[in-house]
């Protein structure tokens, strides 16, 4: 058997290895040989600078931000290398459905949003898995992509009051959420030397946004910078200096908790990732000769799409549902003896990985559960996702231009 071969068929017995999602407990030893068909991944984009700007991070903390080498909220050449290194690991994987060298360029499809740091981010994932092949991504040729952001491209809106007392209302409310997070917001509190905590948490919408502001939007965005500081800068400790991993670990469900409060709730998710997810159950579908597709987005992108999904994971030393930068939901198809399923799973860097220069090994996977199973039948999933879509917010046509290698 050639060595391709094994290593697919190795990893659909559940040994681990690649694109190999092993079994769910339950499930039985006696699983049908299963060969990797073709995979679909929503990416979020790798470490970048702040998205604030310096007047508004000034307000926030007592002591001077470091400085970033890139511009305000784009990939570092640092992001740039973890993206790499991630997706270098994927290779072999990969080699199943793509083959050896360089893959055909009709084989390889991935589209990026329009920022900065996911364009560069789908430049170094294709220069990872199709090292000097001279693949390119693709790019909308509108500002607002309506794949990444339907209600930002007029595609549908938010009725402000609806989201408002959607995200109020999520879980056990705001309130609950507040008095929960209060431990972790006293640790903002204290490396900030500013009386964050303290500030009113207000839900904020528009037509085309919605966000927690006051203390726990505040704190949550510091807790996602020190996390960025984290992957940035190997040789520094975030938070000026007051943070090592496993404080860092253990002030990351703050920002997990708040981001989810906005979008896992399931009318923002609605709207925000339903063409999205139409657009992967459209590639896993489709047979047209693309063996991998990639959306290059944001975590709001891969949080969305997964309520919608209902997916829930938990890797080692990451808190449950964290999204951290260059993590990615990836679909993969299998065809089966009988039947062909879909396979999902959360792959990202671990916190030490990210914060090793170089980074070691390779970044683990979780298996996740859709509401059909862990090998949902291919039919299963695009009825599920279906049910889950809400037509209005999926574009009918999306112009795309090429972007650079």
């Amino acid at each position: 058997m050639p060595s391709g071969s094994m290593r697919v068929l190795v990893g659909a017995l559940g040994f681990g290895f690649g694109f190999g999602l092993g079994l769910a407990a339950g499930e039985s030893l006696a699983a049908p040989i299963a060969v990797l068909d073709k995979v679909v991944v929503l990416s979020r984009h790798g470490v970048r600078a702040p998205t604030q700007s310096d007047t508004r991070l000034a307000s926030w903390a007592a002591h001077p931000w470091p400085s970033w080498p890139v511009a305000r909220g784009e990939l570092t050449p640092r992001g740039a290398e973890l993206i790499r290194w991630t997706w270098a690991a994927q290779r072999d994987g990969l080699s199943a459905i793509l083959g050896a060298g360089c893959p055909a360029p009709a084989a390889v499809r991935v589209h990026a949003d329009t920022d900065q740091r996911t364009r560069a981010t789908a430049s170094a994932l294709l220069a990872a898995l199709a090292p000097g092949c001279g693949l390119r991504y693709s790019v909308a040729a509108t500002r607002h992509d309506p794949l990444f952001h339907p209600l930002k491209a007029g595609v549908c809106r938010f009725d402000p009051a609806a989201a408002r007392a959607a995200v109020e209302a999520a879980g056990g409310g705001l309130t609950a959420l507040a008095q929960r997070l209060r431990p972790s917001l006293a640790v903002i509190d204290a490396v900030s030397g500013m009386p964050i905590s303290s500030w009113p948490t207000a839900v904020k919408a528009s037509r085309v946004e919605v966000e927690i502001a006051g203390a726990l939007g505040v704190g949550s965005s510091m807790a996602e910078i020190f996390a960025l500081e984290w992957g940035q800068w190997p040789r520094h400790a975030p938070a000026w200096g007051a943070l090592d991993g496993a404080s860092l670990a253990a002030l990351m469900p703050l920002h997990v908790a708040v981001f989810a409060q906005v979008n896992r709730t399931p009318y923002v998710a609605e709207r925000r990732g339903s063409a999205l997810l139409a657009a992967i159950a459209t590639a896993l579908a489709a047979d047209d000769g693309q063996r991998l597709v990639a959306f290059v987005g944001h975590d709001t992108n891969i949080a969305n799409v997964a309520a919608l999904l209902d997916l829930q994971w938990t890797l080692p030393g990451r808190a449950p549902n964290e999204i951290p930068p260059g993590s990615a939901l990836v679909f993969e198809r299998w065809r089966e003896e009988s039947r062909t399923v879909v396979r999902v799973r959360f792959l990202a860097p671990s916190p030490l990985q990210m914060h090793a220069d170089p980074p070691v090994g390779a970044p683990p996977s979780a298996a996740l559960r859709l509401a059909c199973g862990t090998r949902c039948d291919s039919n299963e999933f695009a009825a599920q996702a279906r049910r889950s879509i809400r037509a209005e917010c999926v574009p009918r046509q999306r112009p795309t231009s090429p972007g650079a290698p």
